[in-house]
């Protein structure tokens, strides 16, 4: 992280920075916009298989200028995005947990994030989740962070078997159907550690179909954890 600040800093003084959502120079993201996309805090519920619905907060849906802002934060390789991400995760978590019992801990869980962005540092959703457990304990919920999910396809020996095998992955969901997406998530996932009796906040950068976050819930559920809630910076309206 500081070698990319080093950079950053160099690279301003060769290209001077633009504000990503409305062009103004100086920053990356000027404090207009900053201010703005935390002012419109959605709730939504988020439709279970089993029937039922959970709580859901996101700063919005995704169009328009927060749908730039989030691209910028999963996709720039030169400017870094940590502040807005953890300070957004902390108004989200401060506001999702007044929709829960104070007197129960929970645990923060990001939805993992493929191998290459890991590699390229540009890790969005752990940043966010340190940022929505810090909400959560300033709003006397007790609240830890555990990276506990992953994708079987960060590892090369379920890439070499799907490849040898043809067996379908964690691939692109771009252009899928809703249906089409919850099936080739189905099963993508993998749980480190026990969540047993642990109450847990997912949490996603955008939410479309939900079939990522449904894959969350379920391996969190056969580890023995209940999701209580999700948190993601953008949704679409149909997630209501």
């Amino acid at each position: 992280m500081q070698f990319k600040t080093w950079v950053n800093e160099f690279l301003d003084l060769l290209f001077p920075t633009q504000c990503v959502v409305c062009g103004e120079w100086g920053q990356g993201l000027c404090l207009r916009c900053f201010a703005g996309s935390i002012s419109g805090l959605r709730r939504f519920r988020f439709a279970l298989d089993a029937g039922g619905f959970l709580p859901g907060l996101s700063l919005g849906s995704y169009v328009g200028d927060l749908r730039s802002l989030i691209l910028s934060a999963k996709h720039d390789r030169v400017l870094d995005f940590s502040i807005w991400l953890e300070a957004v995760g902390e108004v989200l978590g401060v506001e999702l947990a007044l929709d829960l019992d104070p007197l129960d801990e929970v645990v923060v869980v990001p939805l993992p994030s493929h191998w290459q962005r890991v590699w390229r540092g540009m890790l969005v959703t752990p940043t966010l989740a340190e940022g929505v457990a810090r909400g959560c304990d300033s709003a006397n919920l007790v609240a830890s962070v555990e990276d506990g999910l992953f994708f079987f396809s960060e590892g090369g020996l379920w890439t070499a078997f799907k490849q040898l095998w043809g067996v379908g992955g964690s691939g692109s969901q771009r252009g899928k159907s809703g249906v089409s997406r919850r099936g080739s998530r189905r099963g993508t996932m993998g749980v480190r550690g026990d969540f047993t009796g642990k109450r847990v906040i997912l949490v996603d950068d955008v939410v479309t179909t939900g079939a990522t976050m449904r894959e969350g819930m379920r391996v969190v559920q056969l580890a023995g954890g209940e999701v209580v809630g999700i948190i993601c910076l953008a949704n679409l309206e149909k997630t209501q």
